[in-house]
């Protein structure tokens, strides 16, 4: 019993980290797409979606059923970390956006460090209980998938219909 709630626990900490991490990505999202096409990431604007959501939903569901989520956490972060290696063997030492804005430090060997620490977590949580102990894993699903709620309302930009609006005439330009 001490081993299925301490991976519990260990699966709850890493949907703790996943959903800040998806949640500071969607809440700024044109900061994480600069980010993700700084950091030579194919198709930036999208990324900033996808990347968010994939995050809040691989939180809730090391919430929900961590022996299954977690293996899929894994392979997420290493991909993650796979990427990361390149980027730092190829020169490249811009922010990842991991952590949308509340990290800005250059790329290094701590974030490879980081991503390793989280994928042996993962491997740990994925010998968690896959059933729900109790009322908290539904509290906390409940309130990620609030906070995905909440950002996405608030990244929402309007959509602009017709031609764009003209440019002004900047002052001693002859026209």
């Amino acid at each position: 019993m001490f081993l299925i709630r301490t991976t519990y626990l260990i699966a709850l900490v890493l949907a703790a980290v996943f959903a800040f991490a998806g949640s500071a990505k969607l809440r700024q999202r044109a900061s994480t797409a600069d980010s993700f096409r700084g950091f030579g990431l194919p198709f930036p604007r999208a990324m900033s979606v996808a990347v968010p959501v994939l995050e809040l939903g691989l939180a809730a569901g090391l919430v929900i059923a961590p022996g299954i989520a977690a293996p899929a956490t894994v392979v997420v972060l290493a991909f993650f970390t796979t990427l990361l290696v390149g980027r730092l063997r190829a020169g490249i030492t811009t922010d990842c956006g991991c952590f949308g804005q509340a990290s800005t430090a250059p790329l290094g060997r701590t974030d490879v460090y980081r991503n390793l620490a989280l994928m042996i977590g993962a491997v740990l949580a994925s010998f968690a209980q896959p059933t729900l102990p109790g009322p908290l894993p539904l509290a906390v699903a409940a309130f990620t998938m609030g906070t995905v709620s909440v950002a996405v309302a608030r990244t929402r930009t309007p959509t602009l219909t017709g031609p764009p609006p003209a440019k002004a005439p900047t002052p001693g330009s002859s026209s």
